[in-house]
């Protein structure tokens, strides 16, 4: 596994893969896992990993079984047909809306806040997203290029934050803030595992990465490389959670939750030097990098649903890109929890899609001949039925 760090087009997968879960990770899981406590994220990790890999494992042996390259959607619209496959590209549609809707909140908070809220909020966030899709819209080759190179940076930056906040660990917490009931316990699972399983998925780039390698011919490594980088992601979220699980209290939990903003802000004062300013930048770069990474997505998603009503490629991309502009900006300024949004609407949506209807198709087509792979799919469909329903379940309890 080690010959993918010598190999500059596996690094650049590795990076892209990274780079989509950063702005996630930072963005909804910290703060609702340290107020759970470290017992219920240990256990919610344990088996929210193995189901994140199954479903990409999944996904990737679907993709794989076309005879010539096809993108993800390809695959499917030659499977069920395209009447069937509209729903599922709408489906991946709202996915990106709804984290795009995420982000755009996050932002706009977090410089709002480092700003001293001393400017309008409305105009702050016209400001701010609209820059963002005017960055997108005038050099998006130009700003992949950019996100590429700045993935790995911010990945060990993000580690060298979490080392820096061993110092701060209260080992006691461990104790003091999990909670053994068995029912509190099995609450926390059930709002803690969609969470966590949704913040090591790299759905938005998976496909392109097996159409890349399968054209030119170098199928071998797609499964190799897709475990490399579950378990890099794998190792890097729960470490980088744990740290913050063990360094913050309760009181810096409910600021940030009652202020919607993401993690990073916090940890400022705790830090000494260059790195207690960069703090607050270094978040809002990461959630920046993964709210453009998803925009083109959006925009492409879109753009494919309005491709009949207007034919022409630059027309069609600034009018998706001005329509999406205004319902982010709209999405902005709306008061709403940002856990709430991932756990009702974007964790249930990816179950349907990339558990629940990957795990029967596969099924269904006899793509796959071990048992252990078809055992593997009819588990990923019921921990998909789960997941529909687990995060409302939790926070009704």
């Amino acid at each position: 596994m080690l010959d993918f760090f010598k190999n500059k087009k596996d690094r650049g997968q590795l990076n892209s893969f990274l780079g989509t879960a950063i702005g996630t990770g930072l963005l909804y899981l910290p703060l609702e896992a340290t107020q759970r406590g470290f017992f219920s994220f240990f256990l919610s990790c344990l088996i929210a990993f193995p189901f994140a890999y199954f479903s990409l494992y999944l996904m990737t042996r679907l993709q794989m079984s076309s005879k010539n390259p096809l993108s993800f959607n390809s695959v499917i619209t030659s499977l069920v047909g395209k009447r069937k496959s509209v729903f599922i590209s709408l489906g991946y549609f709202f996915i990106f809306i709804s984290l795009l809707s995420g982000y755009s909140k996050a932002l706009c908070q977090d410089v709002f806040n480092l700003v001293s809220q001393q400017v309008d909020y409305h105009l702050l966030s016209f400001f701010v997203l609209g820059a963002l899709v005017l960055v997108v819209i005038l050099g998006e080759r130009f700003i992949l290029k950019i996100m590429e190179l700045l993935t790995t940076p911010l990945v060990i930056i993000l580690l060298l934050l979490s080392v820096l906040l061993i110092p701060y660990w209260d080992f006691s917490s461990i104790w003091t803030r999990s909670t053994f009931n068995f029912f509190d316990l099995l609450k926390s699972l059930f709002i803690l595992v969609p969470l966590i399983c949704f913040s090591i998925l790299y759905y938005p780039t998976l496909s392109s990465m097996i159409l890349s390698y399968r054209e030119e011919e170098e199928s071998e490594k797609i499964i190799p490389l897709l475990k490399l980088a579950q378990l890099i992601l794998s190792g890097l979220v729960f470490f980088f959670i744990s740290s913050f699980i063990l360094a913050l209290g309760p009181e810096e939990i409910s600021y940030a939750q009652e202020n919607n903003i993401s993690v990073i802000p916090l940890i400022g004062p705790k830090l000494q030097g260059l790195t207690r300013y960069l703090a607050p930048f270094i978040g809002l770069a990461a959630i920046s990098s993964s709210f453009i990474g998803v925009f083109i997505g959006a925009r492409e998603g879109m753009g494919g649903l309005l491709e009949k009503l207007i034919e022409d490629r630059k027309k069609r991309g600034l009018v998706v890109s001005l329509l999406i502009f205004i319902f982010l900006y709209s999405v902005a300024v709306v008061d709403f929890r940002l856990e709430s949004l991932l756990g009702l609407v974007i964790v249930p949506l990816l179950a349907f899609i990339f558990f629940i209807f990957v795990g029967i198709l596969i099924l269904q087509k006899d793509i796959v001949r071990l048992k252990r792979e078809k055992i593997m799919a009819a588990s990923t469909v019921i921990f998909g039925l789960f997941l529909l329903f687990s995060y409302f379940v939790g926070t009704s309890l």
